[in-house]
């Protein structure tokens, strides 16, 4: 739970704090769905529909690229 949670705060800071999202963290469809949308509200139930269909792995591999700052090996890729 800790884990979502903390992906959910940093989307929702970086997509509804800011006029302009200040990084894309999200994958390049959802982020123009979340950036194109006016209302809060919309914005907030994409992340989460986006969030709700990660995998576990996929979530934690979010997690660390969004908060653990040795992640980023071109070993992670393979």
């Amino acid at each position: 739970n800790r884990i979502l949670e903390k992906i959910f705060v940093a989307l929702q800071v970086n997509y509804l704090t800011t006029s302009a999202p200040a990084h894309k963290l999200l994958p390049e469809a959802t982020h123009d769905m979340v950036a194109a949308q006016e209302s809060d509200a919309t914005k907030l139930r994409l992340i989460c529909d986006h969030i709700a269909g990660m995998t576990d792995d996929f979530a934690i591999r979010t997690y660390k690229r969004l908060f653990d700052p040795d992640f980023g090996s071109f070993v992670d890729l393979i």
